[in-house]
């Protein structure tokens, strides 16, 4: 550590192959023009920073709650339809059954490189109306939705399958607010992955403005911890990190960088794939 230093998820839709060096190349999938539902993000009073490590305990698929009843897979897709209905990735979706405050069966997940969320919920939840969702496109701009009895009875004919989805069509603005990253403050740039999806290893790149205090560390999706890969000061510059998988099963995992400065805490997430 230092300075300087496909899967194919199966859903409709068309592919494009986004090459990348060394031959690599990452198979992203764009659902059809068609959506279940528009929704529109409003901005947000002051600045909303997420700080992954302190709720991980928020971050679960399954929302049942309940041993009895057997768990359908929800499947949220959603799409810029302000961008010919490319995924919207490493974006931040809470979800919850029944009453808003019902935290018990409320779950956080990160849109992966298909933009693309999936929850455990009941039969139940779907057919009376009970699953609503946040999506926050940063720490400054996001949307609230209910599902409306229309658009849950689209998708509860698949229930007997146990797998039902909906794509969710975003009106994400061009330009303005939605090429902020307030989570960062300015101070660090931190990259996607590479390569990506993982097969055996890969690298977190990230630049640091000034020098800083960095944390870098790896979660899976039900919120536990798999591994600290940075956790010291580092100088102003290009820093590459290395990271294997070492025999982690297949699916989404979560990386945060946390900088702290002079000016302050700044973090940021984003997912990446192991296949």
């Amino acid at each position: 550590m230092g300075n300087n230093a496909g899967r194919r998820n199966r859903m409709e839709g068309y592919e494009v192959k986004s090459k990348r060096k060394k031959g690599t190349a990452i198979v992203i999938q764009l659902p059809k023009a068609h959506v279940d539902c528009i929704i529109t993000p409003q901005e947000l009073t002051g600045i909303y920073q997420y700080d992954f490590c302190n709720t991980a305990d928020l971050f679960k698929q399954d929302l049942t709650n309940c041993d009895s009843e057997v768990a359908v897979n929800l499947a949220l897709t959603f799409v810029n339809i302000n961008d010919s209905h490319k995924p919207i990735r490493n974006s931040r979706v809470n979800v919850w059954c029944g009453d808003q405050d019902s935290r018990s069966k409320a779950g956080t997940q990160m849109t992966d490189c298909n933009g693309q969320v999936i929850f455990k919920v009941s039969p139940s939840s779907l057919l009376n109306e009970a699953i609503h969702f946040e999506l926050y496109l940063n720490g400054m701009l996001k949307t609230t939705s209910e599902l409306s009895v229309s658009d849950l009875h689209n998708i509860a004919d698949s229930i007997a399958d146990g797998f039902c989805g909906m794509t969710i069509g975003v009106e994400v603005p061009n330009n303005g607010i939605i090429t902020l990253t307030p989570e960062t403050g300015g101070q660090f740039i931190l990259e996607q992955n590479h390569s990506n999806p993982v097969a055996d290893k890969t690298t977190i790149g990230f630049t640091l403005l000034q020098e800083s205090k960095a944390l870098l560390e790896v979660f899976d999706t039900s919120g536990r911890k798999v591994e600290s890969l940075v956790d010291t000061s580092l100088e102003a510059g290009f820093h590459t990190i290395p990271w294997e998988r070492n025999g982690l099963p297949c699916g989404n995992y979560l990386y945060q960088l946390s900088v702290e400065n002079k000016d302050g805490i700044y973090r940021q997430i984003k997912v990446m794939t192991v296949e």
